[in-house]
């Protein structure tokens, strides 16, 4: 049995996993790891050249609830 590369392993798990690193241990990449921003929610094209549809990205109950955790996210997102 082989397995095949599709879009969900490049635009989500890969692109999302490398960011996290990159951003803990070198500060970059921080659009693609927080902040529901556009390049974090991208998925890539169809082959037609539809795009696919984007990640959706939510906000934890425990920070909605928490002030002061929602402002560090907040500093961290700006």
């Amino acid at each position: 049995m082989t397995s095949r590369l599709n879009e969900v392993d490049f635009h989500c798990y890969w692109k999302l996993g490398d960011a996290l690193i990159n951003y803990s241990r070198k500060g970059i990449q921080k659009e693609y790891a927080f902040g529901n921003t556009p390049e974090q929610r991208f998925m890539g094209r169809w082959p037609d050249g539809h795009p696919i549809r984007e990640l959706d990205v939510y906000q934890s109950a425990e920070t909605k609830r928490a002030p002061h955790i929602r402002s560090l996210v907040m500093e961290e997102q700006e």
